[in-house]
């Protein structure tokens, strides 16, 4: 698997996209011609420099603030964070609400709860999702990582077989599957696997 290490996002992207472009194999996912190399893994060695300011991009650095704040509380519904970025609208559920089917706070803080249980629970009467407990993944990684210096347990998970099952008919679902964390040399690392 190719290796890409760089000092922050722009370094990676020109890196990145020439390799796609040379070595990249032509798939159809959705019927859209793409090109993806796979698997792949991408190495961020100053995240505090996460910002992707290549030109050409339009990076928009207040939707980049707006949506980690929105992801760390939590959150679920796109009324607020769409102000910042109103194409994110259109993965926004069918049913007359204002949320998504996979927002990734209300995952990682929230998680076996959604905010339309009572649909979930119509199509899969099999699931009583009322009796999973609530869990805040990132409160486990915590103290899991604070028990343990050198745990290889502090993980979350993105990915839900019940709202993500493919009779489950939406246009959001998770791009990043699960999160690890680990410290080592005094330093946090996270490891994101994205489908």
């Amino acid at each position: 698997a190719p290796l890409f290490t760089g000092t922050h996002p722009n370094v990676l992207y020109k890196q990145v996209t020439r390799h796609i472009f040379s070595h990249g194999e032509l798939v159809s996912p959705k019927g859209m011609a793409t090109k993806e190399i796979q698997p792949a893994i991408h190495k961020i060695t100053e995240p505090y420099k996460k910002l992707c300011s290549v030109p050409g991009r339009k990076a928009n650095p207040f939707f980049n603030m707006a949506e980690n704040m929105w992801i760390l509380g939590g959150h679920g519904n796109s009324e607020w964070v769409c102000t910042f970025n109103s194409k994110l609208g259109q993965y926004q559920l069918d049913d007359g609400h204002t949320d998504f089917n996979a927002p990734y706070g209300r995952r990682i803080r929230f998680a076996n709860r959604h905010r339309n249980e009572q649909i979930a629970l119509n199509k899969y009467n099999s699931v009583n999702i009322r009796s999973m407990p609530q869990v805040d993944q990132l409160l486990h990684c915590y103290e899991s990582l604070k028990r343990d210096k050198f745990s290889r347990q502090a993980v979350v998970v993105l990915w839900n077989p019940v709202f993500d099952y493919f009779h489950h008919e939406t246009k959001d679902r998770p791009c990043n599957t699960t999160i690890y964390f680990k410290i080592r040399n005094d330093l946090l690392n996270m490891t994101v696997s994205n489908r």
